[in-house]
C-alpha cells in the first residue's frame, strides 16, 4: 500500500512564493505548502498531522496571483514523516475533491508560478559540475 502512496503520477511543483494552507471550517493554520500537483499536495507543519483522515483545505494567493481569492479542495493525509529540523513535519495529502473553479485557479497558479521538481534539480547540478 505505501509503496503505491510513493509513486509519482504527476510531476511535483514546488513554489517560488509561500502559501499558508489553512482548515476551512476553523481556519486554523495546517501548514506552508511545498509542493502541489492536481492529485496531491505536500505541505510543511510545525506539528504531527493526523493521517488517515480527510481535511477540507484551503489557501488563498495573493490577489494579483489568481484573480480568485480561494482554492478549495479535500484531502486526504497518508504520510506525516519528521524532517531534518526538530519539530518541523513533511505531511502528505492525496486530494479527494476540488471543484472546476479551484482546480482552475490550482492549474493556472502551478504554470506560473511551480517550479519542477526535475527541472530545478537539473539547473543545480548543472550549475554545480559546470
Amino acid at each position: 500500500d505505501s509503496d503505491v502512496r510513493n509513486k509519482r503520477q504527476l510531476a511535483r511543483n514546488n513554489f517560488i512564493h509561500n502559501f499558508t494552507v489553512n482548515d476551512q471550517q476553523s481556519k486554523e493554520e495546517i501548514g506552508d505548502l511545498a509542493d502541489i500537483t492536481l492529485k496531491g499536495v505536500m505541505l510543511i507543519c510545525d506539528r504531527i498531522i493526523e493521517t488517515d483522515r480527510d481535511y477540507m483545505l484551503e489557501f488563498a494567493p495573493d490577489k494579483k496571483i489568481i484573480k480568485d481569492t480561494k482554492i478549495n479542495f479535500s484531502a486526504r493525509a497518508i504520510r506525516c514523516i519528521e524532517t531534518e529540523i526538530q519539530e518541523m513535519f513533511s505531511v502528505g495529502f492525496i486530494i479527494n475533491d476540488i471543484d472546476d473553479i479551484s482546480k482552475e485557479s490550482l492549474n493556472a497558479l502551478i504554470n506560473e508560478y511551480g517550479l519542477d521538481c526535475k527541472q530545478l534539480w537539473y539547473e543545480e547540478t548543472k550549475l554545480t559540475y559546470s
